[in-house]
């Protein structure tokens, strides 16, 4: 069976949550992975990949550009990915993106200041997203 998994890199990795999805690779374990980043170098922000389990064989899929994406979660369907831009100024902010499993194209939707700096962690309980600040 196929499996997603979502993962956050930083300066370690978090919010790893496995999720289920049709078997599309001929039965074949894989997983896909969500990567969020700081951009003080040249990274984008957030990198999105498939990983072949079997063959330990990882395939970039898509990467879109979003300040310092420290730390990111997937919504309950997966549907939707929700990641801080962990900046230590009034562009602070939590950031909400559509999120297409096949493609691994992340779409932003919205952005919204979090009113305080340096966001390092988000949640959602599906009707509500909430972030938390250093």
């Amino acid at each position: 069976m196929r499996k997603l998994l979502f993962c956050m890199l930083g300066l370690a990795m978090t919010a790893c949550a496995p999720r289920k999805a049709e078997n599309v690779n001929n039965g074949s374990d894989e997983l896909a992975m969500l990567v969020g980043t700081y951009t003080d170098g040249n990274s984008k922000g957030i990198y999105t990949f498939r990983f072949n389990q079997e063959t330990g064989v990882a395939t970039s899929l898509s990467s879109i550009e979003v300040l310092n994406p420290s730390y990111l979660i997937p919504s309950e369907d997966g549907k939707f990915v929700y990641a801080v831009s962990e900046m230590n100024d009034t562009t602070a902010a939590l950031n909400a993106f559509s999120f297409d499993k096949e493609t691994g194209k992340l779409s932003l939707l919205n952005r919204q200041p979090t009113m305080g700096a340096d966001p390092c962690y988000v949640a959602t309980n599906g009707k509500e997203v909430l972030t938390a600040n250093y």
